[in-house]
């Protein structure tokens, strides 16, 4: 009987051995993934530089340099996390114990900013319908010092809901019996498992809420500027409503855009977290462990993407942007042809 379940495990073709998860995760997290978030990291530091340079009039520039302020972070404890799977690194010989030290310094930080950004895409979504549905209230309900306050305010629930799990897995030097050595390590906490518990609960569910708000302010937006369309059409000159929905589309396809890569690269990561929930075996201790990890790599790709390309999207749709872009280039240039006389 035994040997029976045996071979039927063993020839299951989804349970994926160790050592081809292995090889899979480090070149993929280390040369795939590594190299997309680091031109993504280059990429949305020039948007938090062309966002300061275009200035805080305008409530949406706030919200999108909150945006790529939290996609810039997300990616660079990204970077981290891979280095810290790079064997070169394992093998360097520092004292640190790379996956604990990982644990706590690249994974609870990257999902906080995850959370951040989440919750900027759903405000900027929510912010462009009330442009479309009260266009004339807008202005003065979101006022720029408003929005700042209202981004910090992300910024500050998101970041707090994860500090307790600092409290109960903290940075100490420890000795390590197997290795003969003192290293840097997590000190783990009494408290530690119901803590995280809360801890993983409350941030997995704001990044359902995040998705679901996010995936319902970009359909009304879409269904309201179809209804203006229409309305304006019938109700003006066809040469005035001509101009004038071209203005609401050039204002809203930035958000829908954005708002829209958010919904398609983060619907497969919502999908798999939740079928873990229903599906333990599919988890992290389960029968198919492995191939939740595999998933999980492919996953963050995804993530990356979502978070790396958005200047590509603010260049090609927004004129401002462009121009900023322009100056800053011509500004570096005079700089550089000045030093290198």
């Amino acid at each position: 009987m035994t040997s029976n379940n045996k071979t039927s495990e063993d020839s299951d073709m989804w349970v994926i051995d160790a050592m081809t998860t292995k090889q899979f995760v480090i070149v993929t997290c280390c040369i795939v993934c590594a190299s997309v978030a680091f031109f993504g990291i280059i990429l949305n530091l020039l948007n938090v530089c062309l966002f300061v340079k275009m200035g805080f009039q305008e409530t949406a520039n706030i919200s999108l340099l909150g945006l790529s302020i939290s996609d810039l972070c997300g990616l660079l404890t990204l970077e981290w996390m891979f280095l810290c799977l790079n064997p070169l690194f394992i093998e360097a010989g520092l004292p640190l114990a790379q996956v604990e030290v990982e644990y706590i310094t690249g994974g609870y930080p990257h999902v906080c900013f995850a959370r951040i950004t989440g919750f900027i895409t759903a405000f900027v979504t929510f912010e462009r319908c009330l442009c479309i549905a009260r266009p004339l209230d807008v202005k003065s309900f979101l006022t720029p010092s408003r929005t700042i306050l209202i981004i910090a305010g992300i910024y500050i629930c998101m970041i707090a809901s994860v500090v307790p799990a600092f409290e109960v897995n903290q940075l100490q030097w420890k000795f390590y019996a197997s290795e003969n050595r003192t290293k840097l390590g997590i000190a783990y906490n009494a408290r530690r498992d119901v803590v995280e518990g809360v801890v993983l609960v409350v941030n997995d569910s704001f990044g359902y809420i995040a998705f679901v708000i996010v995936s319902v302010f970009t359909a009304i937006l879409i269904s309201n500027l179809e209804a203006n369309r229409k309305w304006r059409l019938k109700s003006i000159s066809v040469a005035h409503a001509t101009t004038v929905t071209f203005r609401d589309k050039r204002m809203m396809r930035i958000v829908l855009v954005i708002s829209t890569m958010f919904i398609t690269l983060s619907f497969p990561i919502t999908v798999v977290f939740i079928f873990t929930t229903a599906y333990p075996q599919f988890g992290t201790w389960g029968k198919y462990s492995n191939l939740f990890y595999i998933c999980s790599v492919c996953l963050t790709l995804l993530e990356i993407c979502n978070s790396s390309f958005t200047f590509f999207v603010y260049y090609s749709m927004s004129a401002k942007f462009r121009q900023a872009s322009v100056q800053l280039l011509t500004s570096y240039s005079k700089i550089r042809d000045k030093n290198n006389f």
